[in-house]
């Protein structure tokens, strides 16, 4: 089976999706002592409708909770999105539009970049990630674009996709997918001359015919299924190296440049529900997105220095439950304020944003409408807090 580059896009998914490569760091000041497995809802009451004092707020140490409205333009479908590098606006990139779009803090419409701004040819760019100064953009070419820190020009050009490796293998298509160092680790399909295998993969970028295959699933397991629906479960860490969270496992991986290792997590909220269990072969996509969105389900990880950060849908809501590192015990859960059906996370040093995305009415058919920008404070845990 192959996919065609549109088919691609468009199935790839709509749940949880982040794209800032770069692993979170946030501020020193916290706000909420919450005890082990203690919940601690964020409080939408009294929300700021326009973020008037949002994008004034957004470099500084100071707490906020605001919402907006996309004006002008908004996303037609999208999962993916990245602050911009001085925090006064953020973007996402628009799939249907084939563009990457700018936004303010207030929900304004800045700019788009397409293409032919940048001198691409067939740009249809799918996810957007940071890698240091620069970003860096897949687009359904199966190459991976570099731009500079304005999202103005480019930088290099690299094709990871179809590059046979010296046991004939080629990455056909990625679908979750992370920048960790110097490699590209996500989830793929594989093909052989004889065959189709699935798994995770490290591609390394200044040679991707020199990928290696972290370990394969069947298509039909809980990895497999909700990788390439496209929940993204691959973290870099901030040391080098990245984790990959084994969904309904309750497993960490910490995949560095010569070595795999496998940690037990044990998470308050880790009572998931398995909704794959009943899809068919002929279960449809749009189908399997309703199923998902109804489910209790971990849809995406994060990392800093101290903690893990697991986002899961709780239907009709969401949490984030932090993990320590040191230890791999919980350290609270935090109800967030937003019960949308699917949702962008968009970390940041000093605030979060949540694009708020409706349901799924088909593929590319989904309302965009709203974002919030959380104060990553409000989630933060004092270094008192028992173990």
């Amino acid at each position: 089976m192959k996919y065609t580059n549109a088919w691609i896009l468009l199935l790839l998914p709509v749940l949880g999706s982040c794209s800032d490569a770069s692993s979170i760091v946030f501020s020193q000041q916290h706000k909420l002592q919450p005890g082990p497995g203690e919940e601690v809802p964020i409080d939408r009451h009294g929300v700021s409708s326009d973020l008037s004092v949002v994008s004034a707020a957004a470099g500084q140490d100071s707490g906020f909770l605001g919402s907006a409205r996309f004006k002008n333009q908004q996303p037609l479908w999208a999962y993916s999105g990245v602050w911009a590098f001085d925090t006064s606006s953020f973007y996402v990139v628009d799939i249907l539009d084939e563009s990457i779009k700018q936004f303010s803090l207030t929900g304004d419409y800045l700019r788009k970049v397409k293409g032919a701004d940048l001198g691409v040819e067939s740009f249809s760019p799918s996810f957007i990630k940071l890698s240091g100064e620069r970003f860096v953009v897949q687009n359904a070419g199966g190459r991976f674009v570099w731009l500079d820190s304005r999202a103005s020009r480019v930088i290099k050009i690299v094709p990871i996709m179809d590059q046979e490796n010296e046991s004939g293998a080629r990455v056909a298509a990625l679908s979750s997918w992370q920048l960790c160092g110097d490699h590209i680790v996500g989830f793929a399909d594989i093909a052989t001359s004889s065959e189709w295998t699935f798994g995770y993969v490290k591609v390394p970028v200044h040679q991707p015919s020199d990928f290696s295959i972290i370990e394969t699933f069947d298509p039909r397991s809980s990895v497999g299924l909700l990788s390439r629906l496209g929940i993204q479960y691959v973290a870099p860490l901030p040391e080098g190296g990245c984790a990959i969270w084994l969904g309904d496992r309750h497993k960490l991986w910490i995949v560095k440049p010569d070595s795999l290792m496998e940690l037990g997590i044990d998470l308050v909220e880790g009572n998931f529900d398995k909704p794959w269990e009943n899809w068919k072969q002929n279960t449809d996509h749009v189908e399997r997105f309703h199923s998902v969105s109804d489910s209790r389900l971990g849809t995406e990880l994060f990392v800093d220095t101290e903690f893990y950060y697991f986002l899961i849908r709780t239907p009709p809501g969401w949490k984030i439950e932090k993990v320590r590192r040191e230890d791999l015990t919980s350290a609270g859960v935090w109800t967030l304020p937003t019960e949308a059906e699917h949702l962008i996370a968009i970390p940041g040093e000093n605030a979060w944003i949540l694009i708020e995305k409706g349901k799924v009415n088909g593929m590319g058919d989904q309302q965009i409408h709203t974002f919030l920008v959380v104060d990553p404070m409000d989630f933060q845990v004092r270094d008192q807090v028992s173990h």
